[in-house]
């Protein structure tokens, strides 16, 4: 046990060394008795099996003061039922079960390493600012880590049970895709004030509108989230303070702007990382509709009055992630990941916008929504039906915070 982490969590390390020590033996029995029965399988897939035939007793667990540090000690005891071999092979052959195993066990590996990393520069680091950051991040590796565990826990007891993995989670990715699909259709009233137009001074062609516009969220959004959260053991936080949004961070107490509910769609971490993903996908959007067509449109992109956006959980503190770290979705599964933010006041600003006097004299109206985008080029979201022509690179189309 090093400095900085906890015992239980030292204990628990101990045990998944244990765990990872037998699976590897059971790992070399399950080939064995395959090849007898000439099943084919990979690598991969006789792991997999391994450990959904692998039962785990822990028969001893102890601590020794070993000079200034503490030492845990597990012993287990590990037995290979052959009954259920054949129908996990059945189950798992050719099918894609055996790639989220293998991620499981990478993201132990991965975690492994990185505290190891975080425990060598804490031995070799004085009290201090740069040792307290070392202790937090193995604090977050452990979180990590638990959440780990439940996610192994729940994948293994899914495979013996017979249930169909992938369908599971093609499934309850289709539910998430619907879900964001409601959230832009039905979840915000937008509105949009009068325009005004005004000559564009270098070119006698062009005028600039002036959209004022606002959001706000509907009445039902919060309680449908919080269902969908509480089914699949989400987490809910109802109104945290936040102030300047543009650098993305949420406000101390004493100078709040306004308030937002944090919401954690699932406990499992893949589920509500994906949601995330495709709230952060969210853009607002806008129609200019001439007689009979719609002559121009403008995707404002992310964080340009967005109402529902991507945070995460740092410590005591809540941070609105930008387009700064846009591969922060590979960078882990912590407790603090996967939290989405629903503003829950009117969020207002100005759209500015070049055209031609032509299209704004035949202008009909104008209307906006969200787009629930995910990651199509802009190419693909010009054929999408209802979308229309992107706007062409001679005009220009601004947004500006009130």
């Amino acid at each position: 046990m090093g400095d900085g982490e906890t015992p239980s969590f030292a204990e628990a390390m101990a045990l998944q060394k244990a765990k990872q020590m037998a699976l590897e033996q059971a790992g070399t029995y399950v080939e064995s008795y395959t090849k007898v029965q000439n099943y084919t399988l990979t690598a991969d897939e006789i792991q997999t099996i391994a450990g959904g035939v692998l039962q785990v007793e822990v028969l001893e667990k102890k601590r020794e003061l070993i000079g200034d540090g503490l030492r845990h000690y597990v012993k287990i005891k590990a037995t290979v039922t052959t009954d259920k071999i054949a129908d996990l092979a059945q189950r798992i052959k050719g099918k894609n079960v055996a790639e989220e195993y293998k991620k499981l066990q990478e993201d132990y590996a991965r975690l492994g390493k990185e505290i190891e990393s975080w425990k060598q520069l804490i031995s070799k680091t004085p009290a201090g600012p740069e040792r307290d950051l070392a202790v937090d991040q193995i604090r977050r590796r452990e979180r990590a880590f638990t959440e780990l565990q439940r996610s192994e826990t729940t994948f293994l007891q899914l495979l013996v049970s017979g249930e169909t993995l992938i369908a599971k989670a093609q499934d309850l990715q289709t539910n998430v895709d619907q879900l964001v699909e409601t959230i832009a259709n039905k979840g915000f009233h937008i509105a949009i004030g009068e325009a005004t137009a005004i000559p564009l001074m270098q070119s006698d062609n062009l005028l600039t509108l002036i959209l004022p516009i606002s959001i706000r969220p509907s009445e039902n959004l919060i309680p449908m989230l919080s269902d969908v959260a509480q089914t699949l053991d989400g987490t809910l936080m109802k109104e945290m303070s936040w102030v300047r949004l543009s650098t993305f961070e949420i406000s101390l107490p004493s100078e709040p702007r306004g308030t937002v509910t944090l919401i954690r769609l699932a406990k499992e971490p893949r589920t509500a990382l994906y949601f995330q993903k495709r709230i952060a996908m969210l853009n607002l959007f806008l129609e200019f509709h001439e007689i009979g067509k719609i002559s121009n449109s403008c995707t404002l992109g992310r964080y340009r009055l967005q109402p529902i956006a991507d945070w995460e959980k740092r410590g005591d503190g809540v941070v609105m992630l930008g387009e700064s770290n846009p591969s922060y979705f590979d960078s882990g599964d912590g407790p603090g990941k996967g939290f989405v933010g629903v503003f829950l006041d009117e969020l207002a600003g100005r759209v500015e916008i070049d055209l031609p006097q032509k299209t704004v004299k035949n202008m009909q109206k104008i209307t906006a929504r969200l787009l629930a985008s995910d990651h199509r080029t802009t190419k693909e979201l010009r054929a999408m039906p209802g979308v229309g022509a992107q706007l062409p690179k001679k005009y220009s189309c601004r947004f500006l915070t009130k």
